[in-house]
């Protein structure tokens, strides 16, 4: 008897594909519900440490009340009779619950969502912000591309001049600039360019995220977003503050202040910049000695202080 091979093939094939369809539901069941874990063990750490700012929080008042005051030096949370898992990566200076400087890159990424800072180590000092006055820059060592974000979490233009670049990094082919030109503000991408929305004496926040930049008024939060339509390959030259890189050049310098500036890549962050000053003789990233007062910013990623490449120094806030 002859057998048909092609309603055996038939059943093969429907065979093979139901067992596809099985293997491929269990393989996504299975991510999701890793996923979930994951997920669920994350919101746990940030309740956890959202309890302990609340607790932190009433002993200080409780203190205060018996004439002992806590909102001056630094402490551990068994200072405080909290006992937690997390005692080893948590401090208390002047008041204020930091994660230290042995904390995980995500603990402190989940610390920030309970609203708890990373800590400079004791000999910086934050500021609000550094100013350049016309002569100073930092090399970033970031390299740009259309997947870095750049976050500005405070930047303040305190001089109009006639040519000025924020920041910046340019090769032959293309440039991300924030710039003045005469009485405009401008940001470039690629080969692209829109109007930055800000005025002088105004406080503001920046992100940059691919060709997308949004400014956001600190006093106001009237937030301004701009799409351009240039996408950009990795950028020859490292992007400079305060100025522009021109193919290894530091040019037209800025009168600003920025504050802290947060550089992230596909949700790695690549750079934390804290604007601060040294209590103490320090060595920078580029290995020259700090005497104590130098103005800079700490990255809280690698541990490193960057100071100004340029002439003279950056200014700070007067009080703090």
């Amino acid at each position: 008897m002859k057998k048909d091979k092609r309603g055996i093939s038939l059943i093969v094939l429907v065979i093979t594909i139901i067992l596809m369809i099985i293997l491929g539901t269990t393989v996504i069941l299975s991510l999701s519900g890793e996923n979930t874990i994951k997920r669920t063990r994350e919101a746990k750490v940030v309740s956890d440490l959202s309890s302990i700012v609340e607790r932190v929080k009433l002993v200080i008042a409780q203190k205060q009340l018996e004439g002992i005051n806590m909102t001056e030096g630094e402490y551990t949370l068994g200072d405080f009779g909290i006992e937690s898992e997390y005692n080893r990566y948590i401090v208390i200076k002047d008041g204020q619950i930091y994660t230290n400087m042995i904390a995980s890159d995500s603990f402190v990424e989940l610390a920030k969502k309970a609203n708890i800072s990373n800590i400079l180590p004791s000999e910086y000092t934050k500021v609000q912000y550094i100013e350049s006055k016309g002569a100073q820059y930092i090399d970033t060592g970031v390299f740009m591309d259309n997947k870095t974000i750049i976050n500005i979490l405070y930047f303040k233009r305190v001089k109009n001049v006639d040519w000025q670049m924020y920041l910046g990094t340019k090769d032959e082919d293309s440039r991300i600039v924030l710039q003045q030109y005469s009485t405009r503000n401008e940001f470039f991408y690629s080969i692209d360019t829109d109007e930055l929305h800000i005025t002088d004496n105004s406080e503001y926040q920046i992100i940059i995220n691919n060709n997308e930049f949004t400014t956001i008024d600190l006093n106001s939060d009237e937030k301004i977003i701009e799409t351009l339509n240039s996408d950009i390959t990795k950028k020859e030259n490292a992007l400079y503050l305060f100025c522009n890189n021109s193919k290894g050049r530091a040019v037209q310098f800025s009168h600003i202040r920025l504050g802290e500036i947060r550089f992230d890549k596909e949700g790695r962050a690549l750079k934390d910049f804290i604007p601060c000053y040294c209590n103490s003789k320090v060595t920078d990233v580029n290995g020259n000695e700090c005497l104590s007062g130098t103005a800079g910013m700490y990255d809280l990623v690698e541990g490193k202080f960057y100071t100004n490449q340029g002439t003279g120094e950056f200014a700070i806030p007067t009080e703090q």
